[in-house]
């Protein structure tokens, strides 16, 4: 295949292989762009009627045009009757080989599952449901970007066969149990294999395993996962809680909506952010960076003094302009909510400022017995 031209695409090197087919980087020769192609193999193809609903689902999660699902170009088909996909070619790796290099932080986890939610959650609102998402789905660019690819696949192969020799061990371990037991699925089973993602991703291994696919697939409908504090004690409470509400067994149990999902995930890095496990330098000079850090916690200091002295001693109810529900006033006296700095800075490459900012003043805040600090989420 190597070094042939099919259709306008001549191919360039093999990326990788699987059993839902192989992928080649190319080069566009009408438009002059790299691309990656995939070939899905024969037996995903003959069945005409199964084709067209791939391809019609496929051109649906082609106009989602969402920053965290993969970008498809085209669909087409060689002389032989083999369907190929034609993608946009991103940079970087699969989260598969991601994970497997090891050493990956709480931030790094829960920014990529971010991705991934919010990127589900555009598909989910269109009725387009992936049922495939597995680390080797998943693409890492090298701006740290999630891309979701392989929309629509799994539709197309329909219920895997159970094999011994595990032949599609690597889908099945991210498999809910309501697609173990062959049932129809819906978005709710993609938030079940995106927990099992976290999960891998924050312990290190996966949450359910087993020596072939069968006794996999009996251990994802029937098995609790171990519990993810057991494995990393230093993770918050509140991690765990996301992670075993995404993989309850029950889909009514889990997020109803991936949005929420997401939003959850976007308050846990807002909590998390500038904890001691760290978050990755942006860009800029280290004098910069320390510059704008010291201003930072002078500015800081300065707002919580004014804050502390404000309140202390004070009641809701003597600071209100207007008159207020009395009940309410009560219920909310010496109350605040600090809101997310955002980076106003002519480069925006102060974000992990803002983010530690927020936690710091609500960590200092918190210091003073007579407020109560709301939560950020």
């Amino acid at each position: 295949m190597i070094g042939k031209t099919i259709s306008h695409y001549m191919i360039l090197e093999e990326l990788g292989r699987g059993g839902m087919g192989v992928v080649y980087r190319a080069v566009d020769l009408d438009l002059e762009r790299a691309v990656a192609i995939k070939f899905l193999p024969q037996h995903l193809s003959r069945n005409e009627g199964a084709r067209q609903r791939f391809i019609h689902e496929a051109k649906a999660a082609s106009a989602l045009n969402h920053s965290n699902i993969g970008v498809i170009h085209e669909i087409g088909r060689t002389d032989d009757g083999q369907t190929f996909i034609v993608m946009a070619y991103y940079e970087g790796e699969t989260l598969r080989e991601r994970i497997d290099r090891g050493g990956m932080s709480m931030e790094e986890a829960l920014d990529i599952a971010t991705q991934v939610a919010s990127g589900l959650a555009k598909s989910h609102d269109k009725d387009i449901v992936h049922r495939d998402i597995k680390p080797s789905n998943i693409i890492i660019t090298k701006d740290r970007e999630a891309k979701i690819i392989d929309f629509g696949l799994a539709k197309l192969a329909g219920k895997t066969k159970l094999t011994k020799e595990g032949s599609t061990l690597g889908t099945a371990a991210y498999m809910s149990p309501e697609q173990a037991r062959g049932e129809e699925v819906d978005h709710r089973s993609d938030i079940f294999s995106l927990g099992s993602i976290l999960y891998e991703m924050l312990a290190g291994e996966p949450p359910f395993k087993g020596e072939h696919e069968a006794a996999l697939l009996y251990c994802i409908v029937h098995e609790e996962q171990k519990h993810l504090g057991a494995v990393q004690p230093q993770l918050p409470g509140s991690l765990e809680d996301i992670v075993n509400r995404c993989l309850a067994k029950d889909p009514s149990d889990r997020f109803e909506r991936t949005g929420e999902l997401a939003d959850h995930l976007r308050g846990l890095v807002r909590e998390t952010a500038g904890s001691a496990s760290g978050r990755p330098a942006k860009t800029g000079t280290k004098k910069g960076r320390v510059a704008v850090v010291a201003a930072a916690i002078c500015i800081t200091a300065v707002v919580v003094f004014l804050l502390s002295d404000y309140f202390r001693g004070r009641d809701l109810r003597e600071m209100q302009p207007v008159a207020v529900d009395t009940k309410l006033a009560d219920r909310w006296a010496h109350s605040i909510a600090v809101l997310p700095f955002r980076d106003l800075s002519p480069g925006k490459d102060q974000e992990h400022v803002c983010l530690g900012l927020t936690d710091a003043v609500n960590g200092i805040l918190s210091s003073i017995h007579e407020l109560k600090v709301i939560s950020t989420t």
